[in-house]
């Protein structure tokens, strides 16, 4: 049994699906089953194994469609590849190897190019960063993102939130950091990254607003949890006053 599932949403209106097909097909690591998640039978040539899940009807939303998938995958690994982006051949060799040197970590990703360019922007490494980058915008490379399966988790008390448009990883990393996993970004670029030319405005005003809502909600809970650590400090106060006006008393 292969240990990895390779997870691919191909939408309807997927013009680059070739460029997919080319990363996984030239991968070093071979020991892994790859799922397409569509609603009809892709018109490209595959040259290695793979299989079709075609989805129900009405299902459209990304969130939907992984939230319905991943408790259906059992393999210990499973790695995202979208279906306009070109997995590097050394990909998936670097994120297995990783994870299996490093059992205490959950999620990894990891560097990318834009497009065919040497574009890119840096991704911090350690988990304690990311993390607290989560503050400010989302800290983890979602096309390559790399799980350790746990089982009974993906999909069930761990969910995408079907309403965020665009930034549906950014809340899923949220997530993620509330049931304690642990995320590693490999400071090496693993996939060119597709961003079409005449990318359509309205999308980054709905990405932009997802993102504000988020950013709100982060600051709510950091706010919640300064209040509650300023409220824990003064009970603890209190209660050594309380203490040392007893032991005053004893003393008389």
């Amino acid at each position: 049994m292969n240990k990895i599932t390779v997870i691919t949403y191909l939408h309807s209106n997927e013009t680059q699906f070739k460029r997919c097909v080319f990363g996984l097909e030239r991968q070093i690591f071979k020991e892994f089953d790859w799922v397409i998640l569509t609603h009809q039978m892709p018109n490209e040539t595959i040259a290695i194994p793979h299989q079709v899940m075609l989805l129900p009807p009405n299902m459209h939303v990304k969130s939907e469609v992984l939230n319905w998938a991943l408790p259906q995958i059992k393999t210990k690994y499973i790695a995202y590849n979208d279906s306009d982006d070109s997995s590097f051949p050394n990909r998936l060799q670097l994120q297995f190897d990783f994870m299996e040197k490093n059992p205490k970590v959950d999620i990894c990703s990891g560097m990318f190019f834009v497009n065919e360019s040497e574009n890119t922007w840096p991704l911090h490494e350690n988990s304690n960063m990311i993390s607290a980058y989560l503050l400010i915008n989302s800290p983890m490379a979602n096309p390559v993102a790399f799980f350790r399966n746990k089982i009974g988790v993906l999909g069930k008390s761990l969910v995408y939130n079907p309403n965020y448009i665009r930034s549906q990883d950014y809340d899923f990393w949220i997530q993620c950091l509330k049931h304690g996993l642990r995320f590693y970004n490999i400071q090496t670029q693993l996939f060119s990254y597709y961003v079409p030319e005449n990318k359509v405005f309205h999308d980054s005003q709905a990405e932009t607003a997802d993102l504000i809502e988020m950013n709100c909600c982060m600051t709510m809970v950091l706010l919640f949890l300064l209040l509650y650590i300023k409220l824990m400090f003064h009970f603890v106060n209190c209660s050594m006053l309380i203490k040392i006006n007893y032991l005053s008393c004893c003393n008389f």
